[in-house]
């Protein structure tokens, strides 16, 4: 598996593979490490649906934590942090789509989203953490119609996760739940249809009850296609091995020579992202 240095940031998704096809969004660039405040989509990596950090800081982001594939993850520790992407109007397709994302829930006494799209009391969706049921709950909620699938796991257990989580209000009128690339179960008692375009991702929190999760989260992508149970699966095991093929890698040195030429940023000891590129120190070519 290749590294952070590896990845050629001016185009960093290789939008041939077919297991990227219909990816609207991939947050995996760790701030901590971009010495900003921003979550870069790597879809966009000039920034135009990067994600802003409210209170939260380089020190929240920490280095990989034993996971397989793990580049890293940002902390949330339930108080008031939280990822908010905006930019989002027109993008995002509430009726359809997709949800995949690491995600390790530690003890909460209250409480907690790990993320929340919203347009109004009647029109948003998400994953939250039901403390009183001690469940995961999977939200689908259009014109005042909820749809869930509860589940006990994953628990408050400290452990990483890949969740999944697909919608569609349509034909197929279903939503689905995943762990570790696995059908956990399915909803198929009639969506509602999502009225009012979304403009922004919260990330960590909700929007409006401020219920905020305690654990982390790492590579977040939103898709406005239903992924098969297959593709699903396949992103769970790629994931533990640095996605290889999803992400375009870097060319020999002498052509990223050509490509950077700024300061690094000592601080952030590996790479900084800028206006429209990355500058990276130092560049180790790691073989696969």
């Amino acid at each position: 598996m290749r590294g952070w240095t590896d990845i050629d940031w001016t185009a960093p998704v290789n939008r041939f593979h077919p297991l990227n096809r219909g990816r609207l969004l991939w947050l995996l660039t760790v701030p901590g490490l971009t010495g900003s405040n921003t979550w870069i989509d790597l879809v966009n990596p000039t920034g135009k649906h990067s994600g802003a950090l409210s209170n939260m800081e380089r020190t929240d982001w920490k280095p990989a934590s034993g996971r397989p594939g793990d580049w890293g993850h940002l902390e949330f520790g339930g108080t008031d942090e939280s990822v908010l992407v905006t930019g989002l109007s027109g993008l995002i397709d509430p009726n359809v789509g997709t949800y995949l994302g690491w995600v390790r829930l530690d003890p909460m006494s209250e409480n907690g989203f790990v993320w929340e799209i919203r347009v109004d009391a009647s029109n948003n969706m998400g994953l939250r953490w039901v403390d009183s049921s001690n469940q995961m709950d999977f939200r689908h909620k259009a014109s005042d119609v909820i749809s869930n699938v509860l589940t006990a796991t994953p628990t408050e257990n400290s452990i990483w996760h890949f969740i999944s989580m697909t919608w569609d209000t349509g034909v197929a009128d279903v939503l689905k739940a995943y762990e570790d690339g696995l059908l956990l179960g399915s909803d198929t008692s009639g969506l509602g249809t999502y009225v009012g375009t979304p403009t922004q991702i919260r990330i960590g929190a909700a929007d409006f009850l401020g219920e905020y999760m305690i654990g982390a989260q790492a590579e977040i992508s939103f898709f406005n296609r239903v992924l098969s149970p297959d593709e699903i699966y396949e992103h769970y095991l790629l994931s533990q091995q640095g996605y290889p093929d999803l992400l375009n890698r870097l060319q020999p040195r002498s052509w990223l020579a050509q490509v950077i030429g700024n300061t690094p940023d000592t601080d952030a000891a590996i790479f900084t992202l800028g206006q429209q590129q990355p500058i990276i120190e130092p560049f180790v070519m790691i073989p696969y």
